[in-house]
Protein backbone atom coordinates (compact mmCIF):
# COMPACT_ATOMS: atom_id res chain seq x y z
CA UNK A 1 0.00 0.00 0.00
CA UNK A 2 2.77 2.42 0.89
CA UNK A 3 4.80 1.86 -2.28
CA UNK A 4 1.75 2.21 -4.52
CA UNK A 5 0.52 5.34 -2.79
CA UNK A 6 3.97 6.94 -2.77
CA UNK A 7 4.36 6.20 -6.48
CA UNK A 8 1.16 8.17 -7.14
CA UNK A 9 2.45 11.02 -4.93
CA UNK A 10 5.64 11.12 -7.03
CA UNK A 11 3.48 11.09 -10.18
CA UNK A 12 1.55 14.09 -8.80
CA UNK A 13 4.75 15.94 -8.01
CA UNK A 14 6.12 15.31 -11.50
CA UNK A 15 2.94 16.74 -12.97
CA UNK A 16 2.88 19.69 -10.61
CA UNK A 17 6.44 20.72 -11.50
CA UNK A 18 5.50 20.81 -15.16
CA UNK A 19 6.18 17.40 -16.65
CA UNK A 20 3.32 16.48 -19.04
CA UNK A 21 2.23 13.30 -17.23
CA UNK A 22 -1.46 14.02 -16.68
CA UNK A 23 -4.22 13.23 -19.20
CA UNK A 24 -3.69 14.77 -22.61
CA UNK A 25 -0.11 15.70 -21.76
CA UNK A 26 -1.21 18.34 -19.27
CA UNK A 27 0.59 19.36 -16.12
CA UNK A 28 0.54 21.92 -13.35
CA UNK A 29 -1.94 22.94 -10.68
CA UNK A 30 -4.58 23.84 -13.29
CA UNK A 31 -4.79 20.18 -14.35
CA UNK A 32 -5.23 19.12 -10.74
CA UNK A 33 -7.97 21.69 -10.11
CA UNK A 34 -9.67 21.36 -13.51
CA UNK A 35 -12.42 18.95 -14.61
CA UNK A 36 -10.10 15.92 -14.54
CA UNK A 37 -8.73 16.72 -11.08
CA UNK A 38 -11.13 14.35 -9.37
CA UNK A 39 -9.68 11.41 -11.27
CA UNK A 40 -6.21 12.41 -10.14
CA UNK A 41 -7.34 12.72 -6.52
CA UNK A 42 -9.18 9.40 -6.74
CA UNK A 43 -6.07 7.87 -8.24
CA UNK A 44 -4.30 8.65 -4.98
CA UNK A 45 -6.65 6.28 -3.11
CA UNK A 46 -6.60 3.57 -5.78
CA UNK A 47 -3.33 1.81 -4.81
CA UNK A 48 -4.46 1.64 -1.19
CA UNK A 49 -7.81 0.10 -2.18
CA UNK A 50 -6.22 -2.38 -4.60
CA UNK A 51 -3.49 -3.44 -2.17
CA UNK A 52 -5.93 -3.84 0.69
CA UNK A 53 -8.21 -6.06 -1.35
CA UNK A 54 -5.36 -8.18 -2.71
CA UNK A 55 -4.20 -8.70 0.86
CA UNK A 56 -7.73 -9.75 1.82
CA UNK A 57 -8.60 -11.83 -1.28
CA UNK A 58 -5.16 -13.23 -2.05
CA UNK A 59 -2.75 -13.08 -4.98
CA UNK A 60 -4.93 -15.09 -7.32
CA UNK A 61 -6.54 -14.11 -10.60
CA UNK A 62 -10.10 -13.53 -9.27
CA UNK A 63 -8.77 -11.62 -6.25
CA UNK A 64 -6.47 -9.39 -8.29
CA UNK A 65 -9.14 -8.67 -10.91
CA UNK A 66 -11.70 -7.83 -8.20
CA UNK A 67 -9.17 -5.56 -6.50
CA UNK A 68 -8.29 -3.81 -9.77
CA UNK A 69 -11.95 -3.29 -10.66
CA UNK A 70 -12.63 -1.85 -7.22
CA UNK A 71 -9.64 0.46 -7.53
CA UNK A 72 -10.85 1.72 -10.88
CA UNK A 73 -14.33 2.27 -9.44
CA UNK A 74 -12.78 4.41 -6.69
CA UNK A 75 -11.02 6.55 -9.30
CA UNK A 76 -14.15 6.87 -11.45
CA UNK A 77 -16.33 7.76 -8.46
CA UNK A 78 -13.99 10.58 -7.38
CA UNK A 79 -13.72 11.76 -10.98
CA UNK A 80 -17.47 11.81 -11.55
CA UNK A 81 -18.14 13.60 -8.29
CA UNK A 82 -15.50 16.24 -9.05
CA UNK A 83 -16.75 16.58 -12.63
CA UNK A 84 -20.26 17.30 -11.40
CA UNK A 85 -19.07 20.37 -9.51
CA UNK A 86 -16.11 21.49 -11.67
CA UNK A 87 -18.12 21.45 -14.89
CA UNK A 88 -21.44 22.36 -13.23
CA UNK A 89 -23.17 19.24 -14.58
CA UNK A 90 -26.25 17.45 -13.37
CA UNK A 91 -25.69 14.20 -11.47
CA UNK A 92 -26.92 12.23 -14.47
CA UNK A 93 -24.63 14.04 -16.89
CA UNK A 94 -21.61 13.75 -14.59
CA UNK A 95 -22.23 10.04 -14.02
CA UNK A 96 -22.81 9.21 -17.68
CA UNK A 97 -19.88 11.32 -18.87
CA UNK A 98 -17.41 10.62 -16.11
CA UNK A 99 -18.25 7.04 -15.15
CA UNK A 100 -20.25 5.02 -17.68
CA UNK A 101 -18.08 6.01 -20.64
CA UNK A 102 -14.97 4.62 -18.95
CA UNK A 103 -16.34 1.28 -17.72
CA UNK A 104 -15.38 -0.91 -20.71
CA UNK A 105 -11.80 0.42 -20.98
CA UNK A 106 -11.37 0.09 -17.21
CA UNK A 107 -12.54 -3.54 -17.23
CA UNK A 108 -10.09 -4.31 -20.02
CA UNK A 109 -7.28 -2.61 -18.07
CA UNK A 110 -8.24 -4.43 -14.85
CA UNK A 111 -8.08 -7.82 -16.55
CA UNK A 112 -4.85 -7.05 -18.41
CA UNK A 113 -3.06 -5.52 -15.43
CA UNK A 114 -4.18 -8.38 -13.18
CA UNK A 115 -2.81 -10.93 -15.62
CA UNK A 116 0.51 -9.07 -16.04
CA UNK A 117 0.95 -8.49 -12.30
CA UNK A 118 0.41 -12.17 -11.50
CA UNK A 119 2.93 -13.12 -14.19
CA UNK A 120 5.45 -10.74 -12.66
CA UNK A 121 4.80 -11.94 -9.12
CA UNK A 122 5.32 -15.55 -10.17
CA UNK A 123 8.43 -14.98 -12.28
CA UNK A 124 10.38 -12.29 -10.47
CA UNK A 125 12.40 -13.42 -7.45
CA UNK A 126 10.96 -12.29 -4.09
CA UNK A 127 14.04 -10.22 -3.25
CA UNK A 128 13.23 -7.87 -6.12
CA UNK A 129 9.59 -7.41 -5.08
CA UNK A 130 10.03 -6.44 -1.44
CA UNK A 131 10.80 -2.84 -0.58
Amino acid sequence: RKVGTWSVVVYFLLGLIGLPVFAGGSSGLAALLGPTGGYLIGFLFTPWAISSLIKLLGENYPGVITANLTGFLVTLAFGSLWLKFAADLTWTAAFSTGFIGFLVPEVIKAVASGWVSLLLIRHIPERFLSF
